[in-house]
């Protein structure tokens, strides 16, 4: 069996033999440093190509968790029975809004869009500035900083 040829790594310019399990795949050496930089640039490299995963993940959980409280279900691990999601965290312009009222009178689904699209538009009318993506920052409680 023919050994694949040495390879440069691009992190630490060192030359090093793929592994022929990889093959050709197997673009930087193995050394501890340079797979965290290259699994750090693949996920930023994937946060970038899927800039609202995060809002969208968490808006599916929260209504999951919603679905499961309404049909009275209980956490397998405690027993105890689940409770509605807590509302989504606004910026303080929009704190006087009761949210949680908002999600008792037409939902979770419901009032966390009305939240998310509110912090958007707050969002947007203290930066003055198109958002790259569905506002992900409204669900984490990080507002942008002014320009």
């Amino acid at each position: 069996m023919e050994l694949p040829k040495k390879r440069r790594c691009p992190f630490c310019t060192k030359r090093f033999r793929p592994d022929p399990r990889q093959g050709s795949r197997q673009r930087v050496c193995s050394g501890e440093d340079c797979q965290r930089k290259r699994r750090a640039k693949t996920q930023a490299s994937w946060r970038a190509r899927n800039p609202d995963y995060p809002a969208s993940s968490q808006l599916k959980k929260r209504s999951a968790q919603a679905d499961a409280a309404e049909a009275g279900q209980r956490d397998q691990a405690t027993g105890e029975p689940i409770c509605q999601p807590d509302p989504l965290p606004v910026p303080q312009a929009l704190e006087m809004i009761p949210w949680s009222l908002a999600q008792e009178e037409i939902g979770v689904r419901a009032a966390d869009f009305l939240a998310l699209v509110a912090t958007c538009l707050a969002n947007r009318q203290k930066t003055r500035e198109v958002p790259k993506s569905l506002c992900s920052s409204a669900l984490t409680g990080q507002e942008r900083a002014p320009p």
